[in-house]
């Protein structure tokens, strides 16, 4: 099952809704002291993506990035505290990512 807030998964591991649940860091470390354990980690996923579409003029493109580089970092810290700055991925960046999801899909019951 998929839930859609990993706050939702916390309190129904904890309460044997769940065996098992898949969070984020901060999100199960607000819950270890009461009672949940982390069983494995995965590699750092990027996230809080900005994205354009490929129909998208490069210029138009860079601009945006231009923009976006040049934003000062107090600025992306009042949207999350935790932002440590801008920078490029690329989709190969989310391939371990890719192969948790086909490895808990396999997983599931139909």
């Amino acid at each position: 099952m998929r839930l859609q807030a990993s706050t939702t998964m916390s309190p129904g591991v904890l309460l044997g809704m769940f065996d098992a649940g898949g969070l984020k860091p901060a999100v199960a470390k607000q819950y270890i002291d009461k009672g949940l354990r982390i069983l494995a980690t995965s590699e750092p996923i990027p996230e809080h993506l900005f994205v354009v579409n490929t129909r998208m003029s490069k210029e138009k493109k860079m601009r945006i990035i231009d923009a976006l580089n040049n934003v000062p970092i107090k600025a992306y810290k009042s949207i999350k505290k935790s932002i440590t700055g801008v920078e490029p991925v690329a989709a190969s960046d989310y391939d371990n990512l890719r192969k948790i999801i086909k490895k808990v899909d396999k997983a599931l019951p139909d």
